[in-house]
């Protein structure tokens, strides 16, 4: 639907922009008002503390500039750059721009050159001399930018800077020139049929459109441009525009948040400020949806007061990286209109990238405006803190993971959404980008600083790639499987089934994005080409002397940057010290493989990555590490963490004793399991019901490609599914092998069939687009021991149900299956639980916990539970057969005999479902019993590790995460 009011609303616009004059009568006097309020807004005004450091080197910045630019003016303009080219487009707008620098000066309050009347002359000369010789209705070479929205930008500023010094002739004929190249917001190229304008071109059209109404005093201009803005606040599902998700899209299929996403809010915020209380006001319902952007498409990318270079395009290979310098502007000027609680928000976004980013580097090159409004914020503004976040991009192919202390990008792309841009000769190194590299911000600021012209561009961190082989700009992947999900919005699992359009190579490559680790696996890579294949671990910039401290496996590597590169076999772990405070980073291999390594001194220039770039030759230290996977590999695999902020000795710990467990890693499945948190993200690749399995039992299943990830809690269980491929039609099945009770909450579109004995849910993905579902489903756990405590007399419950156990001569000890564990010596030692209603149970009934013998192990009874009483409602036992035991109504009940061993964990559940008890182990059916019968309820306590007086079969040994549930 929105895509056609689009399409309504650009033919309306045009039909306004040409003809209609409504509302002219009413507003003669208002246009001088928005004259002198964007002259405001340009200058700054005059009340200022020019004393003040940061507005005194403002002034001192911008008198410098103009007084450079008077400079390339002598002796004569056409003899000199920008002036002398009558080909080059840009030229024209480079002009442009050093006359802007010289007005701005010369309306500057404080400037040594303000109202200098040979600098106003000098201005004039130029003006002149380019409507005379280069920005008039002949011209039309080159780039149709430059003409239709570069130059008439600084044009009209200059002439709104110097309005009343200029005569109605040059005004009018500057402003016939802008009309002839922009005669309406919603159109490009002036023709017979002109292109309609989009995203960022439209948004700097509109502005255009709408100072040259102020100028010339024509409200249908002012309509039209105040109009032509109402198709930038519709939400699009294909092209240019803003995504529901925040994704940004520039021409057809570029990710572009950092780089046109942040010109059109720049450019729409001073359009809705600078109307705001006029006539003309921006009056669209869907302007606040201004808002939204600024919180999930901007703030999640913006780190250490930079955009990410994944949606900066082709921009990364300029020189100056103004991207997050800009989009506080942006934020700052939006928050100036903002209703209170968005304007609130945003100032503190603003605040907290100024805290951490230093006020000073963006006072260096903002206007005096923007340094005075930011000084406000910072000033009166609550800090945000920092996020918490996993944000997933299925619009863009992008995915960012936000921590305290680090920020984690992945970059992808799909059948959807192209590889890179290269325009204008600009990013000429772009090959890699998009193919999964990773980006790791952190303590160091400076990481991404001069790192594209230096970077070895066939070797980018998160890739695997043919060795030393490139890749054509504007290219789609020939596979659809991208994306991902998030729980909770907190943690992510993301994934990107690659292969190129002119390669044989293909893999499976996922990303797990989980507390302060990212699990990084690769499958099925395949490859019938001759380059060796390789998945490039890290390519990290170093410090200026390339020394950073680099460690393997505990050992201490050389620091030469001539060492040439290295083979490391069996390699577990490796640490890299950081440029910076908490910059370092660790890195864990679960399969110890083969690591190669290179530290070097790089040099590049951006004249290599950008035709118009510098040649200044520049020379950073980088190190590098890969995965060699040979010549024409068939279905190799890899796996790897990311720690960020680890020290060596805390990456040495992990890799003792890692919170993560690989599930599955091939082309059919990749899943990893978060132990500590709860957590088991999975990225199914095929149409076929595929199952993983926790601990060789089945935990999830799903029947169609999906991504899926799972937090559980003692009380809960988030399940979060998406359709990363964004064609599938009808439902996504998926089960969860847990006990549920209620379904708290579920997203439009997901069904929940049953909650017992498994969670099964149907998720309608048709038209989703990529979207997350989730559902939070309540778990039947009556009561749940985690034993973790390490110390004490007393075992929590983790459901919150209150049945805090009482330790008897038992403890806790470390050595658990996951973390703790109860101790019990097998003579005395026991806990004991207060009754409650939870804990009876009556026709049906469920057990689930880990336990390990001492001694004993299937040749002495031993009692794991039993609710006590005169007669036993009901007690779990491991009997001197070898059986396990359930009584029930007074009877027990067994499986079949069993060969137990001690010092071993064994995963032990009964179920009785109120027709039949299974005993399982370890995920197997050790018996079925068939029982219809109900027990009877008491009001005497659990016990745990024994039984009632004279019949106690204590247990020797350790029980673990014991649960108590109702099926």
């Amino acid at each position: 639907m929105e895509r056609w009011l689009r399409m309504i609303l650009v033919v309306a616009l045009l039909i306004s922009g040409l003809g209609w004059k409504g509302e002219e009568a009413n507003a003669s006097d208002a246009y001088d008002d928005l004259r002198s309020k964007w002259t405001f807004m340009l200058t700054g005004g005059s009340t200022y503390d020019q004393n003040d450091s940061a507005i005194n080197a403002a002034i001192q910045r911008i008198t410098t500039s103009a007084q450079s630019a008077w400079n390339t003016m002598s002796p004569s303009m056409g003899s000199s750059d920008p002036w002398n080219s009558t080909t080059n487009s840009a030229a024209i707008v480079q002009g442009y721009g050093l006359i802007y620098q010289m007005a701005l000066a010369y309306r500057t309050e404080g400037s040594t050159l303000e109202g200098n009347s040979q600098l106003l002359s000098a201005i004039k000369t130029a003006l002149d001399w380019m409507y005379t010789n280069r920005y008039n209705t002949s011209g039309g070479y080159g780039n149709w930018w430059d003409w239709e929205i570069g130059a008439p930008n600084h044009l009209l500023n200059i002439v709104t800077l110097l309005y009343d010094e200029l005569t109605s002739v040059q005004i009018t004929n500057w402003m016939n020139v802008v009309e002839y190249y922009s005669p309406v917001a919603g159109q490009l190229h002036n023709a017979t049929t002109p292109a309609v304008a989009t995203g960022a071109n439209l948004a700097w059209k509109a502005r255009i459109v709408a100072l040259r109404g102020i100028l010339v005093k024509d409200s249908a201009k002012l309509l039209g441009a105040r109009n032509a803005l109402s198709p930038l606040f519709l939400y699009v599902t294909d092209g240019d525009g803003f995504y529901i998700d925040g994704s940004f899209i520039q021409h057809t299929a570029q990710p572009y948040n950092g780089g046109y996403g942040v010109a059109l809010m720049m450019s729409i915020g001073d359009l809705v400020q600078l109307l705001n209380g006029s006539i003309w006001a921006v009056s669209d319902p869907n302007l606040s949806r201004m808002y939204e952007w600024v919180f999930s498409a901007f703030e999640p990318l913006l780190y250490n007061g930079k955009m990410m270079d994944m949606v900066r395009g082709r921009e990364i290979s300029r020189a100056v990286n103004a991207s997050g310098r800009n989009a506080i502007s942006a934020l700052i000027r939006i928050s100036q209109f903002a209703p209170t609680v968005e304007r609130n928000a945003i100032r503190s976004i603003v605040k907290s990238v100024m805290d951490t980013n230093t006020s000073s580097d963006y006072y260096l090159a903002s206007s005096i405006e923007m340094i005075e409004l930011a000084r406000e914020i910072l000033q009166n503004a609550s800090p945000r803190g920092d996020l918490y976040l996993n944000k997933q991009y299925p619009g863009m192919d992008k995915a960012v993971h936000l921590r305290p202390g680090f920020g984690f990008g992945l970059s992808m792309y799909s059948s959807r959404v192209m590889n890179y841009e290269k325009t204008n000769n600009e990013n000429l190194h772009g090959w890699h980008t998009a193919e999964g590299m990773t980006y790791l911000y952190n303590g160091d600021w400076s990481q991404y600083a001069d790192y594209w012209p230096t970077v070895d561009a066939f070797k980018l961190p998160g890739t695997t790639v043919e060795r030393n082989t490139t890749q054509a700009a504007k290219q789609y992947n020939t596979k659809g499987w991208v994306g991902g999900v998030a729980v909770g919005d907190t943690y992510g699992v993301s994934g990107m089934s690659i292969k190129t359009q002119d390669k044989t190579l293909e893999a499976k490559k996922s990303w797990f994005m989980l507390d302060n680790e990212i699990v990084a696996l690769g499958a099925g890579i395949s490859s019938s080409d001759s380059p060796v294949v390789e998945t490039i671990v890290e390519n990290r910039k170093l410090n200026d002397s390339g020394n950073n401290a680099f460690m393997i496996n505990g050992s201490n590597q050389s620091t030469s940057l001539t060492q040439g590169y290295q083979v490391h076999t069996n390699t577990s772990w490796m640490h890299l010290a950081g440029t910076g405070s908490g910059a370092d980073i660790g890195y864990y291999f679960p399969t110890s493989p083969t690591l190669r390594t290179m530290r070097e001194a790089r040099t590049g220039a951006y004249s290599d990555i950008s035709q118009t770039g510098s040649t200044t030759p520049i020379t950073k230290n980088y190190l590098t590490m890969w995965l060699d996977h040979g010549i024409v590999p068939s279905n190799a695999s890899y796996q790897y963490v990311l720690l960020p902020g680890y020290t060596s000795s805390q990456v040495s710990a992990y890799a003792s004793n890692p919170d993560i467990q690989v599930l599955s890693n091939n082309a059919n499945v990749q899943a990893v399991r978060e132990k500590n948190i709860g957590i088991v993200g999975a990225n199914f690749w095929e149409n076929a019901v595929e199952t993983v399995a926790v601990n060789g039992e089945p935990y999830l299943t799903s029947n169609k490609k999906s991504s899926v990830m799972v937090k559980e809690t003692p009380t809960e269980a988030v399940i979060a599914i998406s359709d990363p491929t964004q064609v599938l039609n009808g439902e996504i099945e998926v089960e969860l092998y847990r006990n549920g009770s209620l379904v708290l909450e579920n997203d439009s579109g997901i069904v929940v069939d049953q909650l017992s004995p498994s969670i099964k849910l149907r998720v309608n993905v048709t038209g989703a687009n990529g979207k997350g579902f989730e559902a939070r489903i309540k778990l039947a756990n009556r009561a749940y021991w985690k034993f973790d405590e390490n110390s004490g007399s007393t075992a929590a419950d983790s459901t919150g149900n209150g049945h805090t156990g009482t330790l008897y001569n038992a403890s806790f000890t470390s050595g658990g299956f996951a973390g703790g564990a109860l101790s019990l010596n097998g003579t005395s030692s026991y806990v004991s639980v207060p009754d409650a209603a939870e804990l009876d149970f009556t026709n049906k009934f469920k057990l689930d916990t880990w336990i390990r013998f001492s001694t004993g192990a299937g040749t002495t009874t031993q009692k794991i539970i039993e609710k006590q009483g005169a007669t036993l409602p009901y007690s779990v036992r491991i009997s001197n057969a070898g059986k396990i035991g359930l009584y029930w109504n007074g009877t027990w009940r067994e499986s079949n005999a069993i060969s137990w061993n001690n010092n071993t964990w064994y995963h032990l559940v009964i179920t009785h479902n109120g027709s039949a008890i299974d005993f399982q182990l370890d995920g197997a059916s050790r018996g079925v019993v068939s029982n219809t019968e109900s027990t009877f309820t008491n009001n005497e306590n659990f016990y745990i590790g024994r039984g009632r007086a004279g019949t106690e079969s204590w247990f020797n040994g350790q029980i673990d995460e014991l649960k108590l549930i109702l099926p």
